[in-house]
């Protein structure tokens, strides 16, 4: 008789912790959070409570672990599907079980400062940057597809962006890569924006203090406009977080 055929190997257990180092820390030590809202401008409040903090050590090590799916339940939503079709915007993200609910979030708090999880390298015409973000699901999802858009709301320049996917997620936490580039135009016109997201690998992450970045008809750099593109505060979350 043939051998039975090997039992699957098991699927790699999510991430269970953010072990991490915050770069050029010089604070002393202190205590970074996990705050309930995607949008980093919202500081912590009883409607914006932590969900998770840890020590942070006076050389910016820490290990926060994530929180249990009963701490982030009240803050589940389902799975965005991109801005509807229209004028302005084509494409679709393609969910394959729209009933999951998720939980994402990209930055991390010390005090009133925002940390995120990336690098941002930069010429004189040109953008490109990496950053990880956590997912919580509640059912195991595949996400596909790509959606772009045209925004020409500030005057004298409009923006091209476009977004893909490429993941496939577990149920509980999973990390997303998102990668991409941000360029413009020789008469300063005109910018791009690709942005691809896939399926991350658990490690250890270097966090950045998030610069100050204002709109302002003298703050018209390639790099000023991909910083407020790329950390404009819905742009790296599938999912919100109710109110």
């Amino acid at each position: 008789m043939p051998a039975p055929a090997p039992a699957p190997a098991p699927a790699p257990a999510g991430p269970t912790t953010i072990n991490g180092s915050v770069q050029n820390y010089s604070g002393g030590a202190s205590t970074i959070k996990l705050l309930a809202s995607n949008d980093y401008t919202l500081a912590e409040s009883p409607s914006n409570p932590a969900l998770g903090s840890a020590p942070l050590s006076a050389a910016g090590a820490f290990s926060l672990a994530l929180p249990s799916l009963a701490v982030i339940t009240p803050y589940l939503s389902v799975t965005g599907t991109g801005p509807a079709p229209s004028a302005n915007c084509s494409g679709s993200i393609s969910i394959s079980d729209p009933t999951s609910q998720g939980y994402q979030f990209s930055d991390l708090h010390v005090g009133n400062v925002v940390y995120y999880n990336g690098n941002i390298t930069s010429t004189s015409s040109s953008v490109s940057f990496s950053n990880a973000s956590w997912v919580y699901l509640t059912k195991p999802t595949t996400l596909s597809g790509s959606y772009s858009c045209t925004d020409s709301t500030k005057p004298g320049m409009t923006l091209v962006s476009t977004q893909n996917y490429n993941a496939v997620l577990k149920q509980g936490w999973n990390i997303l890569d998102l990668n991409g580039t941000f360029s413009g135009s020789a008469d300063g016109k005109t910018f791009t924006s690709v942005t691809n997201t896939t399926t991350g690998s658990d490690r250890v992450t270097l966090w950045t203090a998030l610069p100050s970045v204002s709109p302002s008809a003298q703050n018209i750099s390639t790099r000023s406009l991909a910083l407020q593109f790329f950390h404009s505060p819905s742009r790296l979350n599938l999912f919100g977080t109710p109110r």
